[in-house]
């Protein structure tokens, strides 16, 4: 079709996910009522580009470097995101996540306050969490 626009930006060693759909079938029957947004989809070039980064000074990221890539792109508004100090925040991020799977190991955050306090999950301290220690 010719209103189909291809997007992703392939990397031989990292996988992603982003929470908008960009296939048509799922597009029909997704929660919301909008599709893929210009900032959303350019987001996600951001954290390609901190991944080739990475890779082009042949270096591993931290948990402390994964978390920073990942809480920039987190929904803290269009106009900010390397800053979470913006009055009345327009973001909508309530749970942000940063795995390492090789490790067992998470680092969640999740939004606080209400109203004019509330802040983002990616504005918030991220918790070390060992899930090789859980007895499952």
């Amino acid at each position: 079709s010719d209103n189909v626009t291809l997007a992703g930006a392939p990397l031989r060693e990292a996988v992603w996910r982003t929470n908008h759909p960009y296939d048509p079938v799922a597009l029909q029957n997704y929660q919301w009522t909008v599709a893929r947004d210009a900032w959303s989809y350019k987001r996600y070039f951001y954290v390609a580009e901190a991944l080739r980064a990475y890779e082009a000074a042949g270096v591993g990221m931290t948990p402390e470097q994964m978390i920073n890539v990942t809480a920039i792109v987190a929904g803290k508004g269009q106009d900010y995101p390397y800053t979470c100090a913006t009055p009345n925040n327009p973001g909508d991020n309530v749970i942000s996540v940063v795995y390492a799977p090789a490790e067992g190991v998470m680092w969640p955050a999740w939004e606080s306050g209400t109203a004019e306090q509330w802040m983002p999950a990616a504005c918030n301290a991220y918790v070390q969490f060992d899930m090789n220690a859980l007895q499952l």
